[in-house]
């Protein structure tokens, strides 16, 4: 099983380099798919544990797929559902099942925050994780803006 495994990852980071390669100069539809096959067999044998040094490879891995594969054009995160509040600051964290394991702390600037939601969603939280861009206003309430677990 841990051969199968250590070649799927050979794999993965194979596909991934040619997707990156040779996007925008040839099409790559093959090479995409395969490579969400072998992310979906992945997934399958994925541990949660940061013991398992194939499962901390395959998350590490798998950041790039998200930024390659799966960044959309628009902006996934935004402060659109806090407009109008009168925020003093917001906050981005990273959570899983309630337990905050990253926070920004103050960011008082909105493009700021939103920056912050999207690279840590990209390039910090792992599988399981949820990444949420929080308003707080000045009266002390809290407004979640958005969210989105790493999936």
């Amino acid at each position: 099983m841990e051969s199968t495994r250590l070649a799927l990852l050979e794999e993965y980071g194979m596909q991934l380099a040619r997707v990156v390669y040779y996007r925008g100069k040839s099409p790559t539809s093959a090479v995409e798919g395969r490579l969400r096959e072998i992310r979906s067999a992945l997934l399958k044998h994925h541990g949660n544990g940061r013991d398992d040094s194939l499962s901390v490879m395959f998350e590490s891995l798998d950041h790039l797929y998200r930024v390659v594969m799966m960044r959309p054009p628009s902006r996934p995160f935004s402060v659109q559902a806090c407009a109008g509040a009168e925020v003093e600051y917001y906050r981005v964290v990273i959570d899983e099942d309630g337990d905050i394991h990253h926070d920004s702390g103050k960011l008082t600037n909105q493009v700021s925050a939103v920056e912050t939601a999207e690279s840590w969603y990209y390039l910090v939280a792992g599988l399981g994780l949820t990444v949420t861009l929080l308003a707080v206003l000045e009266s002390g309430q809290i407004i979640k803006c958005g969210a989105r677990k790493v999936t």
